[in-house]
């Protein structure tokens, strides 16, 4: 692992997109840590009144997915992966508690899926069906527009 130490601007444009719900702009300094096995993954840590924060990142490219299930109308599930969405809905289906299956509705390929992915569940909270799951009562409409308008303001397109 290496470490440097980067400025709030470098934090801000590289790491918090706005409106990322961390408190970067009250924090003294920056490092960030990138793992050598692993070049997509990197820790920032952060610190504010001499206490260390640790955001872990997922920095390279990967899939937001969208996924429905027939026996659950007018939900779905949102997450990230830095594998396929086929690959990702497989494993979520081979669960023993998954009933019936999961099918991709639609999927978005973008940088940084992992801070994508955050500020699609931020924007969608009042949505979210439990706390820290990834289940949403929205329309697969406004889902697709949410996910498209978030990777373009935070210019994650690829």
């Amino acid at each position: 692992m290496t470490s440097k130490r980067i400025t709030l601007e470098e934090a801000n444009v590289n790491f918090f997109p706005k409106p990322f719900d961390y408190p970067v702009n009250t924090s003294t300094y920056f490092t960030l840590t990138t793992d050598k096995q692993d070049p997509t993954l990197s820790h920032v840590h952060y610190w504010i009144k001499n206490q260390s924060v640790d955001l872990s990142l997922s920095l390279g490219e990967g899939y937001l997915y969208i996924l429905s299930n027939k026996s659950i109308p007018g939900i779905l599930k949102i997450g990230y992966t830095d594998r396929t969405p086929q690959e990702r809905v497989k494993e979520i289906n081979s669960a023993t508690g998954v009933i019936t299956n999961w099918y991709v509705a639609n999927s978005f390929t973008c940088r940084s899926p992992k801070v994508i992915e955050s500020l699609v569940h931020t924007q969608l909270k009042d949505c979210r069906i439990t706390n820290n799951k990834e289940g949403f009562a929205v329309s697969l409409h406004e889902a697709e527009r949410i996910i498209s308008n978030i990777i373009a303001e935070n210019n994650a397109a690829i």
